[in-house]
């Protein structure tokens, strides 16, 4: 970071947000430090709900705890590094399965008395974290650049990984 800085050369940090594993499935096989290895380990089952399996191991976006947890790591980010830029890889929902999030949208349904659909509910949960973060970026330092790289398919974000390009370039 030093030599970056000294030869006047940016330095972005690039997150896939969700995704903890598209190799394997097997929890044993990831990082014990890994916040999806730590909640599917504790004797609390109802954190389990964070961390969701379809062809690999993701952060649950509709987790209850998930976005807190990648608030504090682009935090951390910012606090131990001179970034320039915080970017987003375009790796949102993994799957469109009903089963991926079957539990929590089931709880949320249950509690609301005029429930979003699954598909905009997987949107409204994609475009919390988006707000927060960049709420959480700019706040830290307004000078740090912060995007997302979307698929290049407005559609195919929008309906199979529920990532809502256009609203976010309507507010901006």
């Amino acid at each position: 970071i030093y030599q970056c800085k000294k030869n006047d050369i940016s330095i972005h940090a690039w997150i896939n947000p969700y995704r903890i594993s598209t190799s394997v499935t097997n929890i044993d096989k990831i990082n014990t430090q890994s916040p999806a290895y730590k909640w599917l380990k504790d004797e609390d089952v109802t954190n389990d709900n964070n961390v969701a399996f379809s062809n690999g191991i993701y952060l649950n976006p509709s987790g209850p705890n998930v976005n807190a947890i990648l608030l504090d790591e682009i935090r951390e980010i910012i606090a131990k590094y001179q970034v320039d830029g915080i970017h987003f890889d375009d790796y949102f929902y993994p799957t469109q399965s009903v089963d991926f999030d079957s539990a929590i949208y089931n709880q949320y349904v249950f509690k609301t008395t005029n429930p979003l659909s699954l598909a905009d509910w997987r949107r409204e949960n994609v475009n919390n974290l988006i707000s927060s973060c960049y709420r959480a970026i700019k706040y830290a330092n307004k000078e740090i650049l912060f995007s997302i790289s979307p698929a290049a398919d407005i559609e195919h974000n929008f309906e199979n990984l529920y990532a809502d390009v256009q609203e976010w370039v309507r507010e901006g």
